[in-house]
């Protein structure tokens, strides 16, 4: 879990590249954004224009294909 209590200290960027480092690794990763400000973490993986399925008691998240 990365979190912290001030705005603007790199959270979602430590995040993000502690998922994609990890998932290089071979390992499954997700990412929960609870920042209710802003789709930064959309935005760092290049995927705004992507939305979750949403269907009647279940959301399916994004994936984005490993390279």
């Amino acid at each position: 879990m990365v979190m912290g209590g001030k705005g603007g200290v790199g959270k979602t960027t430590v995040t993000v590249n502690l998922a994609l480092t990890l998932a290089a690794r071979g390992y499954e990763v997700g990412i929960i954004d609870a920042d209710i400000h802003g789709p930064d973490v959309p935005k760092m993986l290049g995927i705004e224009d992507e939305h979750p399925e949403v269907s009647v008691g279940r959301i399916s998240p994004v994936f984005i294909p490993m390279v």
